[in-house]
């Protein structure tokens, strides 16, 4: 089983404001610099997306995923400290959950024939409050 490209990110569920998010914002606090990409789609519905070095920040309203372009320890790392620095700078935004995201290739081999094929699995880690209880909840999830 394989890692599959662009497919490590960290998404934390709450009411975000994306009016705060902007590509100001984020390179200054998160980043440290002054410029960094911005990616908006032709579709008015999906929200922009902002990228320096091998990271990948989407805020939408309800959740912010910061997406690793690279898999590697100083960029899981960087993910980290930039959302423990969120939770600081914005400490009144209500948070419902977080989830970690990791996805997997596959090659299945059916021994008569020889045919290859491949799947994508998925394994979602997250951790959710509940009025007085905190849980772990794992998911695994197969999708052909």
């Amino acid at each position: 089983m394989n890692l599959r490209k662009d497919s490590v990110s960290l998404i934390i569920v709450g009411k975000w404001n994306r009016y705060i998010l902007t590509p100001e914002w984020i390179a200054k606090h998160f980043f440290n610099a002054t410029e960094l990409a911005v990616e908006f789609s032709l579709n008015l519905d999906s929200p922009p997306r902002f990228t320096r070095d091998d990271i990948r920040i989407v805020p939408e309203d309800n959740r912010i995923k910061f997406e690793a372009l690279r898999y590697n320890d100083d960029v899981l790392l960087q993910i980290e400290q930039m959302s423990v620095k969120l939770a600081k700078l914005l400490p009144v935004t209500p948070v419902k959950a977080f989830g970690i995201n990791f996805g997997f290739v596959a090659i299945l081999l059916k021994l008569s024939g020889m045919h290859f094929k491949s799947r994508v699995i998925s394994k979602i880690i997250f951790y959710k409050a509940n009025t007085s209880l905190w849980y772990w909840l794992f998911l695994i999830g197969v999708k052909s």
